[in-house]
C-alpha cells in the first residue's frame, strides 16, 4: 500500500524489516520470504534503481526455480521482470552513450528483443 502512495522510502524499510524476520522464521527459500523479496525489487524498480531491482529479482528467481521448478508462473514471472528491468538498463546505457557522442542501438534493440520474447515465453507457458 505504501508503494502505491508512493512513499518508496517508508515501503522499503518496512519490507526489509519483514524480510529478516521471514528469514529467521522461515529461511531465505521459503515462498513467504520469496515474495517478500521480490516486493522489494518492486520498490527499487519503482524508485528506478534498477542495477539493484536486476540484482534481487536474479536472486529470487534462483529461489523460485529451486523451490518451485522452471515452468511455475512465479519463476516465469519474475524472469519477465528481469528481462524488463534488462531492457531499461539498456535504455540507460544507450541514452548515456547519446549524451557522450556515443550510439548503441544495438544495445537498445537487444533490450526490446528480451522483453518481448520473455513476454511472449510467459505468456506461452501459462496458457499450458
Amino acid at each position: 500500500a505504501l508503494t502505491r502512495l508512493g512513499q518508496l522510502d517508508e515501503s522499503l524499510e518496512l519490507l526489509h524489516h519483514v524480510y529478516e524476520r521471514e528469514v529467521s522464521m522461515h529461511g531465505e527459500n521459503d515462498t513467504r520470504t520469496l515474495k517478500t523479496k521480490d516486493q522489494i525489487a518492486v520498490v527499487h524498480y519503482e524508485k528506478k534503481e534498477f542495477t539493484k531491482a536486476f540484482e534481487i529479482w536474479e536472486e529470487v528467481e534462483a529461489g523460485w526455480r529451486h523451490v518451485l521448478g522452471d515452468a511455475h508462473p512465479d519463476t516465469i514471472r519474475v524472469r519477465n521482470r528481469i528481462a524488463d528491468c534488462k531492457a531499461k538498463l539498456f535504455e540507460l546505457r544507450a541514452r548515456d552513450g547519446r549524451r557522450q557522442g556515443r550510439h548503441w542501438p544495438k544495445l537498445n534493440a537487444l533490450g526490446i528483443v528480451l522483453t518481448l520474447v520473455s513476454v511472449l515465453v510467459c505468456h506461452f507457458l501459462m496458457e499450458r
